[in-house]
């Protein structure tokens, strides 16, 4: 630019090419993973069918919070035979308080735990299926890796940020709220601390850790390579429902080895979760029921797999070449 026909005080263009130096904090590699997740879960929870979703999931959550209060509060009524629920009905004291404890297991037990766990399978599939497709398919799908690996960070920290915001989405769901289930129970009980309740205390933590360990590898690997919300939707459908399905049709109907029972990933983390618990096979069931160190050797390798299959992904991305 010819230098007789620039305004005074205008800016040249070695001003704007002229080095800024970052006058801010600068921070290891490592904070990138409470990044990466942060930003990931914020994604969803900007979205009001997550939400939608995740009341869903806390109906259950909700009838064994209520239940608890139920089975207390007709334990401590003393009105005859039968207590009045509602305006009309009246239903026997003794009938509500053994359906609470029996059938529901309302009491607080590690049985309860299991059972709620077990039960919170189809949402956790459901939220699996959106949850997926924002932390990491779309990131294959647009090409979105040049905005991380811009910065200096490995692929070792791309996937522990994904990891981190899909963990916390899943134990929002399953730990979370057993915990809440827990102290509930304790607030009910008789306030006083037991060996036998702090095992139970970890035991739902470590139920939670199995879950993390064996679903969120699987949910990363699956979302890498299917990318779009409807094949994440009919991978989980098939894990959760059809192998399912298939194997209680081989083991419990045709009579088949109880070991075709691990496809059933849902299951193998049930059993490694009820070990966890203390919780003893029913006699009845025994004879259905998969070799422990078969499905233990299930629920590590699976994992373990995703991962292999993760890092075989990111291999392929051009600017990690």
């Amino acid at each position: 630019m010819n230098e007789s026909l620039r305004e005074p005080g205008s800016p040249t263009l070695g001003d704007f090419l002229e080095y800024r130096p970052f006058h801010g904090k600068l921070r290891r590699p490592s904070y990138a993973i409470w990044a990466i997740g942060r930003t990931g879960l914020g994604l969803l929870f900007r979205r009001k069918l997550f939400w939608g979703l995740y009341l869903m999931g806390l109906i259950l959550f909700f009838l064994y919070f209520f239940g608890q209060y139920l089975l207390v509060w007709a334990g401590s009524q003393d009105f005859g035979q039968s207590i009045r629920i509602g305006p009309f009905a009246r239903i026997p004291r003794k009938e509500l308080i053994d359906t609470l404890r029996t059938m529901l297991k309302m009491d607080g037990s590690p049985t309860m735990f299991h059972n709620f766990f077990q039960t919170q399978g189809s949402i956790v599939m459901v939220l699996f299926a959106l949850a997926g497709a924002q932390l990491v398919g779309n990131d294959f799908r647009f090409r979105s890796f040049p905005f991380y690996f811009s910065k200096p960070i490995g692929p070792l920290h791309y996937l522990l940020g994904k990891g981190l915001a899909a963990a916390v989405l899943l134990n929002l769901l399953t730990t979370i709220p057993a915990l809440l289930l827990f102290f509930q129970a304790w607030f009910l009980g008789d306030w006083s601390w037991s060996m036998e309740k702090i095992r139970l205390l970890f035991s739902i933590l470590g139920y939670g850790a199995v879950l993390t360990w064996g679903l969120v590898p699987l949910l990363l690997a699956s979302a890498s390579g299917l990318t779009r919300t409807i094949p994440i939707a009919m991978f989980w459908i098939f894990c959760f429902l059809f192998l399912r399905g298939i194997s209680e049709g081989l083991v419990d109907r045709l009579g088949y080895a109880a070991n075709w029972k691990t496809i059933d990933l849902w299951n193998d983390l049930g059993m490694v979760g009820s070990r966890i618990l203390g919780i003893a096979d029913e006699a009845k069931n025994r004879n259905t029921k998969p070799e422990f160190m078969v499905v233990l050797a299930i629920v590590t390798v699976i994992p373990l797999l995703s991962l292999a299959y993760l890092r075989m992904r990111l291999s392929k991305v051009e600017v990690l070449r």
